[in-house]
């Protein structure tokens, strides 16, 4: 059966809570960038004195990656998976259901969109819905 967009954004909620749950030490929810102790590589910590998780990027901008790891850390879970169901409530109160953007459109450009019960598109709705889809790994 096909999941309600509104479906969707909580079934997204519940992962990411779930996810962030099973990657955190102790009350150790925020990551930041710290450094190796001897090489002094920046890398990715949950406690620069004593860490637990510890996350070394290869690339050529090593230091955006880290800096971006940190960024989407744990701590980000509960106030986006709050978010998502906040925006899904929204969802189920006015009729939330996804359509093709307009009629006329074809091949690539004919987008999903998620609209009310009055048939207006809401671009928020549209992109919390994306959201979703990636964290659930759904994405079209």
């Amino acid at each position: 059966m096909t999941m309600s967009p509104a479906e969707e954004l909580r079934a997204a909620a519940a992962h990411l809570r779930q996810t962030a749950a099973a990657a955190v030490t102790g009350d150790r929810t925020r990551w930041m960038v710290g450094a190796t102790l001897r090489s002094k590589t920046p890398v990715v910590v949950d406690d620069r004195d004593r860490p637990t998780v510890l996350i070394e990027a290869f690339a050529r901008n090593y230091e955006q990656v880290g800096a971006w790891i940190a960024l989407a850390c744990p701590a980000l879970a509960e106030p986006f998976g709050e978010l998502l169901g906040q925006i899904a409530d929204g969802m189920d109160d006015h009729g939330a259901h996804e359509r093709y953007a307009g009629t006329d459109l074809g091949g690539p450009d004919r987008r999903r969109v998620v609209a009310d019960e009055n048939g207006r598109v809401r671009h928020d709705w549209t992109a919390a819905l994306d959201s979703a889809r990636v964290i659930l790994g759904t994405a079209r």
